[in-house]
């Protein structure tokens, strides 16, 4: 394989005492001098803890003491992953450092993995004779941010350089400690899309402020740049990567500004431009290819700018209206008053006349409207509207196939009226591209906005006065259940629907309202849909619940449960009462207790 194993380890520490620091010195000549230098490489990984703010979730386990693994990676003749451990240590200081000697450039991963971390970090690096790599680990110490193990400053891994894609970006000033910022890059498009040994969604932290990183692809994609910044919120691009181009990123501020009276941008920046704060979406400039027809055509002119400044000043007020809307006691309030306007734009089913529309909560979806017709939602919409308007157009009537693919893939035609129409562009385009990228790219989103169209059809009469249809699934003990037995024996169901990973969220609350309705006839059912017979014997040892768990081992798009009850894509619950209709649904979890409370209040004054 060319490898000579002359792996070998060091750690450094801050500062050494002084007559040690005379023996790393002729340490390193040993090493660094053995054999021919120009095939030395060197690896080095930097451990950097981040303390918690005071208002954030501090973790109980780090990365301090992690093994540090690094493997060669090669692939047979089956195509398989072959991994080979150079060298491994544990990370007992803030440095650590393999070196070794190569005669051909090689794939290696480096792991940092541990008993006391939950996951373990890898970076892959493509590692030629003569090459210093820099690797840093960012511990943040907090769960509930995502700590990496990345490059410093540049990644330079593509090999063929007509597929190589390359994305560099200045972030200058926006942090006030830019050398823990981490870029992250993502294929936006179907996984299937890349390969394994060309790309994988790669970090790379900071330096200086600026970064660069490479990808092959040989076909156009949408990618996603994210900035997790270690002040203030993360920034933020889309653009597109294609064989030969490169994208150069920076903050808007940065970017020249567009005078009023031209409308094509690239004109003067004032100092007044230089301090406004223009929000979070980094500008993706790259004046040639695609990325530039199809996206920064639009995006740099000085309308869409114009509006999203102004979107941006409205962005607090907006929120705070949101906040005001998803209190509690408003919802509760309308339905202990009986007022407002329902929603529901059907008449009660027969059987069913007993429902009362006019009780019907608002629907609590974040897909939904908040009513709030905020300055904030004009300028969104219009924003949206010269979007729509520019891919709309590449997706129908592209000469390139390839354009109207990618423009497919920014969400052109993604409006529910123009589903029928989306799912003609991709039969049209399946007959214009090559069988792989039909396969990767055309079939995954069709058989995805298939499943999404029928459910959504069905979401039109899954609302409160249609009869909930009956269906059957097993417990976690491999039981049938029929739907309809438990409706009959109860006076009202309340049935959520979560994917198998959220199941515990929902443990402590739907408990303590079992027990406290349980007396006057509630039942609750919770459904695990994707929940597969790997996991049903873990669940079932956690299992120790006082509802009714239901598994439906299909994912949510081919299920035909999650279709029939409009819940392919949204998070969905149901109030039913014992004759089967539907009371409420799509409403917030935070107001079960009090709908609960009204409804058997309400059943037991009527009798």
């Amino acid at each position: 394989m060319g490898f000579l194993d002359t792996s070998t380890v060091h750690f450094i520490s801050s500062k050494p005492p002084a007559g040690l620091l005379g023996v790393l010195v002729v340490l390193f000549a040993v090493f660094g001098c053995s054999g021919d230098p120009s095939k030395n490489y060197t690896i080095t990984v930097d451990y950097v803890f981040i303390e918690p703010e005071e208002d954030e979730t501090v973790g109980s386990k780090d990365y301090s003491s992690a093994t540090v693994t690094l493997s060669r990676v090669d692939v047979s003749e089956s195509q398989e992953k072959v991994v080979s451990e150079l060298s491994a240590s544990s990370l007992r200081s803030k440095s650590l450092v393999f070196r070794g000697q190569i005669e051909r450039p090689m794939w290696v991963e480096v792991v940092a993995d541990s008993e006391e971390t939950p996951i373990p970090l890898i970076a892959k690096s493509f590692v030629e004779p003569g090459e210093n790599i820099s690797l840093a680990l960012i511990d943040y110490g907090n769960p509930d941010r995502e700590d990496t193990l990345a490059h410093i400053g540049t990644l330079s891994n593509a090999q063929d350089q007509d597929k190589k894609f390359v994305l560099s970006g200045d972030i200058g000033s926006s942090s006030k400690d830019s050398s823990i910022d981490v870029a992250r890059l993502y294929v936006r498009a179907w996984e299937a899309l890349v390969q394994l040994d060309s790309f994988e969604p790669q970090s790379v932290v900071l330096q200086n402020g600026s970064f660069s990183m490479e990808m092959e692809c040989t076909d156009p994609v949408v990618v996603e740049l994210s900035i997790v910044r270690s002040d203030g919120p993360h920034l933020w691009a889309e653009l597109i990567a294609e064989p030969g181009e490169s994208v150069f990123v920076q903050p808007r501020s940065h970017v020249a500004h567009a005078s009023p009276t031209l409308s094509t941008g690239w004109f003067q920046t004032t100092q007044e431009d230089q301090q406004r704060r223009y929000g979070f979406e980094l500008v993706a400039v790259s004046g040639s290819g695609r990325h530039a027809k199809i996206l920064e055509s639009w995006k740099q002119s000085f309308t869409y700018r114009h509006v999203r400044e102004q979107m941006n000043e409205t962005l607090e007020e907006h929120w705070a209206k949101r906040l005001e809307d998803r209190s509690v006691s408003e919802g509760v309030e309308i339905l202990l008053n009986s007022q407002g306007s329902s929603w529901v734009n059907i008449d009660p089913i027969e059987g069913c006349e007993h429902i009362d529309l006019s009780l019907v909560l608002p629907r609590d979806s974040q897909r939904q409207r908040r009513g709030i017709g905020s300055k904030y939602e004009e300028l969104r919409d219009e924003m949206y509207s010269i979007r729509r308007n520019v891919l709309d157009d590449f997706a129908r009537s592209a000469v390139d196939p390839m354009n109207s693919l990618l423009a497919l893939e920014l969400g052109a035609l993604g409006s529910t009226h123009e589903h029928e129409e989306r799912l003609q562009a991709y039969d049209r385009l399946a007959k214009l591209v090559s069988p792989e990228v039909v396969e990767e790219r055309i079939n995954p989103p069709r058989r995805t906005l298939v499943a999404f169209v029928e459910s959504t059809r069905n979401e039109g009469h899954m609302v409160p006065g249609q009869k909930a249809p009956d269906f059957e699934l097993p417990d976690l003990n491999g039981i049938a259940v029929n739907f309809y037995e438990v409706v009959n024996k109860s006076n009202l169901v309340y049935v959520v629907f979560v994917r198998r990973s959220y199941s515990r969220y929902f443990d402590q609350p739907l408990g303590e309202l079992q027990e406290m309705y349980e007396s006057a006839g509630l039942q609750i059912i919770q459904i695990l849909v994707g929940s597969d017979s790997d996991t049903m014997e873990d669940t079932s040892e956690e299992e120790s619940t006082n509802w009714i768990t239901l598994r439906d081992s299909s994912d949510f798009l081919t299920s035909k449960l999650a279709r029939t009850y409009a819940t392919v894509f949204y998070p969905k619950n149901y109030l039913i009462d014992s004759k089967g209709c539907i009371v409420q649904s799509d409403f917030s979890p935070e107001v079960l207790n009090e709908l609960l409370s009204a409804y058997f209040d309400n059943t037991s004054s009527d009798e």
